[in-house]
């Protein structure tokens, strides 16, 4: 399509200067929120047809001024106008990663539109439909739980999406998810002041809450909740049912039947799917809202549940089920043990005739393959498995793999000091204050401040929170719907109109809002300034300072009155998720999964160290050493020792925050429950040096002494724990190729 045939068009954006503007006024049209303004050059060059609707058109388009592709939805009928500018309103409050974002909007000619981000990927329902078993549709599981999570966050918000099916969950190229299409979103509080109504392009007053024409109901039929169907008001309840439909497709391959209310027929998934996931579906699809979920965030953390290996709440385990779930988590191991236990059986069946050294051989071999299972463990992350196998294998007898895997979990030293489930409040809504002693909760309206060592709530203020807050001394900065307001024991007290998301800084708070950043200390004026010259990847408090890591390429360091004290160019666009100040060091996380840390004195980087599932969610230095708590999308924390760049161990999975604990070396893990954990004051790999090459290092059985074969011609005897030389020799002028020691403790070379 060409640019005469757009609405909104561009013409050489270097025509004018891209920010220059005839002026300011406000529009009359469908907007609640926007003020249109009129710009002297035309941005945004349509091109082919991406998708349609009832509501709206979506275009390819290009825009001019920031150079990228966007997508560009247009009203398909001048009616349509209202209800496609308060889905965009809508969808920019929902400042999530799993809800596409919306980066512009207006209206040209009579035209309504925005614009927003172009996800290049398929729907959900695309992706089912390719499925060809059961197998490849439960890989797609991690989609529905990313589509819960963003609708758990739209509850958060007061928001329901009313129309949630497959074909509006996008699956992006690189795995993302995305719900899309909030065109008949509602809030679930319909008296705040701002939804209370939208203006039509007539300047007519039209109450946001206006129920649709009795001959039809809001959503898609077969995704439909009953109550829903029967024109009653929409709940988050009924979202839930709506993500309950789209799990049903996902685990039979089929849509739900073209039925309004009528629900799917939970007789047709296969009989292979686990009797756990299906109770979610069936209770995420209960015909009366009050049996279903209260809100997808329940939804979701069962479906996490579920994808790692825990219990789900939804299902009531008889006790064959739970020697499933055994059997289903260490299948490989048990099917190991079962091949070697019929080999040991088959051995005692015939012990009259077999010889002690044959029953030997054959455990050896149980010993050696559930070793290697053990390695193979490990390799794929699967820690505690891989421990589990491991510890087995010692059992039987040495194993130079198994003492390998034993070490390399790194899970010895780390020790489990007290667990404690939140309170509702508190889950996936906490803050730690920085000396690890309280929790600040977003509960129901109000802000909660609990002590860590036994969760009892120490104060609390009326007060509905929109994000989580920022800690300072013994305030904390509440971004709420009015603003930011500084919150603690003696009241509360407003200093801020707008809508920031706060960070704390160590005698203040940052507040961020897209490139707009504002600095703020109790008793004093913001002060309001900008950074980056396009958008943020990732931003960091260093101290008083703010370092912000540009999309243009260039690592930024901010004062608190907006001065630009440093700027590093690390080329290219940067794939940061996250970022976290240590002194001068920059810990940096990836969207790739990978770490890395960056000088902020010389802007040298370390080699980027891959192992995360999915991008970096948190970054938590543990005070006093090089260790570092990272957490991916999926699974637990792993532990980075930045002094040797490698991984030294992990903790288990479930939390979905971490920070620093009340002691030293202590973290806290949070989820549904509060975990402490207190870590080594050293998990660095042991480094030994011979002085030559090494061709072999074997242990011994005991597994007090080092081996080691040299190419200098010399063989070595070291003790493990402390490195001490027991012995030293030389056998050749050539290479020592090879060492083993034998049943007396000798040590065989060659």
């Amino acid at each position: 399509m060409s640019a005469d045939d757009s609405g909104p068009a561009f013409s050489d954006p270097g025509a004018t200067p891209p920010h220059t503007w005839q002026g300011e006024h406000h529009h009359e049209g469908p907007w609640p929120v926007f003020a249109v303004l009129e710009e002297r050059v035309e941005r945004y060059v349509r091109h082919g047809l991406i998708g349609e609707g009832g509501m709206g058109q979506v275009f390819a388009a290009r825009d001019r001024r920031l150079r990228r592709q966007v997508a560009l939805k247009v009203a398909a009928r001048p009616e349509h106008a209202a209800r496609l500018a308060n889905e965009a309103w809508i969808t920019a409050q929902l400042e999530h990663p799993g809800v596409v974002a919306v980066y512009d909007a207006g209206e040209t000619d009579g035209q309504t539109w925005y614009t927003m981000r172009l996800i290049r990927g398929r729907t959900l329902h695309e992706r089912v439909v390719e499925c060809r078993d059961l197998g490849e549709r439960l890989a797609l599981l991690p989609h529905v739980t990313a589509a819960c999570q963003a609708v758990a966050y739209a509850h958060a918000m007061g928001i329901i999406h009313r129309d949630l099916k497959p074909a509006n969950i996008m699956v992006g190229e690189f795995g993302e998810t995305q719900v899309a299409d909030w065109g008949l979103a509602r809030p679930v509080d319909e008296r705040r002041d701002d939804w209370v109504r939208i203006i039509s392009p007539t300047s007519a007053a039209t109450p946001l809450d206006t129920p649709p024409p009795s001959t039809t109901a809001a959503g898609t039929p077969r995704y439909m909740s009953p109550e829903q169907a029967r024109g009653e008001r929409a709940t988050a309840a009924s979202d839930v049912y709506c993500l309950g439909a789209a799990l049903f497709e996902l685990l039979s391959g089929e849509a739900p039947p073209d039925a309004p209310g009528q629900g799917p027929d939970l007789s047709r998934v296969p009989a292979d799917v686990p009797v756990d996931l299906l109770a979610i579906a069936r209770h995420a699809l209960a015909p009366r809202p009050e049996d279903r979920y209260p809100s997808a965030v329940e939804l979701a953390a069962d479906l996490e549940r579920w994808q790692a290996g825990g219990r789900v709440r939804a299902h009531d385990y008889r006790p064959g089920e739970l020697l499933q779930r055994l059997l289903r988590a260490w299948k490989a191991p048990l099917a190991v043990a079962a091949v070697a236990l019929l080999i040991v059986a088959a051995v005692a069946g015939v012990a009259a005739t077999r010889t002690a050294a044959e029953r030997a051989v054959a455990e050896a071999n149980y010993a050696e393959a559930l070793g290697q299972q053990a390695r193979s463990a490990l390799l794929d992350g699967r820690l505690l498995e891989a421990r589990v196998m491991a510890a087995h294998v010692l059992d039987l007898g040495p194993s130079v793999v198994a003492r390998g895997v034993i070490a390399a979990t790194g899970l010895s030293s780390a020790e489990r000091l007290r667990s404690a489930a939140l309170p509702a409040s508190c889950v996936h809504a906490a803050e730690v204050s920085p000396d690890g002693q309280r929790i600040a909760c977003m509960g129901d309206q109000q802000v909660e401040v609990r002590s860590v060592t036994d969760l009892s709530l120490l104060w609390s203020q009326d007060l509905p929170a929109l994000d989580r807050p920022a800690w300072l001394g013994q305030s904390l900065a509440v971004p709420t719907d009015g603003g930011v307001v500084w919150v603690s024991q003696q009241g509360v007290d407003p200093f801020l109109a707008d809508r920031f998301s706060a960070l704390a800084g160590s005698m203040g708070v940052f507040l961020l809002q897209g490139s707009a950043v504002a600095w703020a200390q109790p008793g004093q004026a913001p002060v309001r300034f900008s950074v980056c010259g396009t958008s943020r990847a990732a931003v960091a408090p260093v101290g008083d300072s703010l370092v912000v890591g540009c999309s243009d390429g260039v690592l930024r360091r901010y004062s608190t009155a907006g001065v630009e004290l440093a700027a590093i160019d690390l080329g290219g666009k940067l794939n940061w998720s996250r970022i976290q100040a240590r002194g001068d060091e920059l810990l940096v996380g990836r969207l790739d999964g990978a770490v890395q840390t960056l000088d902020l004195r010389t802007g040298a980087q370390s080699p980027p160290l891959s192992g995360l599932v999915g991008s970096v969610r948190s970054l938590l230095p543990v005070p006093d050493s090089s260790l570092v708590l990272v957490r991916g999308e999926r699974g637990g924390p792993r532990i980075w020792n930045t002094a040797v760049n490698a991984w030294v161990g992990s903790l288990p999975a479930g939390a979905s925050a971490l920070a620093a604990g009340p002691a030293p070396r202590e973290v806290l893990m949070l989820g549904e429950r509060v975990e402490v954990w207190r870590l080594p004051t050293s998990m660095s790999p042991v480094v030994r040096h011979f002085g030559a090459g090494v061709a072999q290092v074997t242990i011994s059985h005991d597994g007090d002494e080092l081996g080691v074969a040299l190419g200098s011609g010399e063989v070595v005897r070291q003790r493990v724990d402390d490195g001490r030389e027991l012995a030293r020799a030389r056998l050749s002028e050539g290479v020592v190729k090879a060492v083993a020691y034998t049943a007396d403790g000798g040590l065989a070379a060659a």
